[in-house]
């Protein structure tokens, strides 16, 4: 009887396998993919562990790149990350791994920005900038024309303050763009000094006026009725000249 038994669960258990087989005739990929390249072709004869397609998993994807030792120590992994595509269309992930040792060569870590791509339209091997995010500052954007040096060698803006009086201040330099330079340092809102900023010294008194803004998003600010010409205080004139007029256009934080 126990023999029999024995029998009768080798039998099933060669029918479970010979199942298997029949239905790993079907083959399944285990994970969604793309098929990116066919092995075989229907009829062709194959044995077990035999290659029959090659598949590309494209979800996630992985944006990699390198990173300068000045600023990895600002990465964390997990942090917010984005990706522009050379057609200039913009991707967004988080930032999945953050190397420990550097490139002999260029003395870069890598980093990777996982992506998702769950609609398959990202593909593999495209050039893309990595930008992370680190901080957030308050900028303007202005033109290098408006920029000049103080008496330390610093860039500065100078800018019109309460009373029409001539300010300077020091900025830093963040971005440049084709139209303009991003900088930090001014006043959340603040009216730049255009044309003749060279002419003026901080704490002077000026005649303020305003360029036409038709590009720009800011405006002039609005004035408060002007007190009599008698109550108006008079600009200081610089030594061998008259009181310079400047042109001035408003700058407002973005």
């Amino acid at each position: 009887m126990a023999q029999a038994k024995a029998r009768v669960a080798a039998a099933e258990a060669q029918v479970t396998r010979r199942t298997l087989d029949v239905e790993r005739t079907t083959i399944r990929a285990p994970f969604p993919a793309l098929v990116e390249d066919v092995q075989v072709e229907l009829g062709d004869y194959v044995t077990p562990g035999t290659a029959c397609v090659a598949l590309v998993d494209m979800n996630p994807m992985m944006l990699v790149g390198q990173v300068s030792e000045r600023d990895v120590p600002r990465l964390t992994v997990g942090g917010p990350a984005e990706g522009v595509l050379q057609d200039g269309h913009v991707v967004t992930g988080t930032v999945r791994f953050i190397g420990q040792q550097s490139d002999a060569a260029t003395r870069t870590y890598p980093i990777e920005v996982e992506v998702p791509n769950a609609d398959f339209t990202l593909r593999s091997g495209i050039t893309t900038q990595i930008r992370v995010v680190t901080e957030t500052v308050l900028a303007q954007k202005v033109s290098p024309a408006v920029f000049s040096l103080d008496d330390e060698g610093h860039i500065g803006v100078r800018t019109v303050g309460t009373g029409n009086t001539v300010e300077y201040h020091r900025v830093d330099v963040i971005r440049d763009d084709v139209d303009g330079v991003w900088v930090t340092g001014l006043p959340e809102v603040a009216t730049v000094i255009t044309v003749g900023q060279e002419l003026v010294v901080p704490g002077q008194i000026v005649e303020v006026t305003y360029e036409p803004s038709d590009t720009m998003p800011a405006a002039a600010p609005e004035r408060e009725t002007p007190p009599p010409d008698s109550e108006r205080p008079s600009p200081r004139v610089p030594q061998g000249g008259a009181a310079p007029r400047t042109a001035l256009a408003p700058v407002v934080a973005r």
